[in-house]
């Protein structure tokens, strides 16, 4: 067997294993991804709102892509949405 051959066997192997983990956390991944996801929703329309009232236009808007953003990755998610919002801004 050459190293391309072996490397591409390990990297099926490690898919395999993560294709069961998945399958067993499932359930547990998709209700942290939907409470990531409404947690952000409301964070996103509390701090829209609080911009909104001392008259900063930085909104962010609630869509497919900001929900995804929110659900994957929590709070470092709304960070980068406003982070990019800021820096259009500037």
């Amino acid at each position: 067997m050459d190293r391309e051959t072996g490397m591409l066997f390990l990297i099926f192997i490690c898919g395999i294993v993560l294709v069961i983990v998945l399958f067993k956390s499932k359930v547990e991944f998709l209700i942290n991804m939907v409470l990531r996801m409404m947690m952000g929703t409301i964070g996103v329309c509390f701090v829209n709102s609080i911009l909104v009232s001392q008259g900063i236009e930085l909104g962010i808007g609630i869509n497919v892509v900001t929900l995804l953003t929110l659900g994957t990755l929590g709070l470092p998610g709304f960070l980068l949405l406003y982070g990019m919002v800021f820096y259009k801004f500037l």
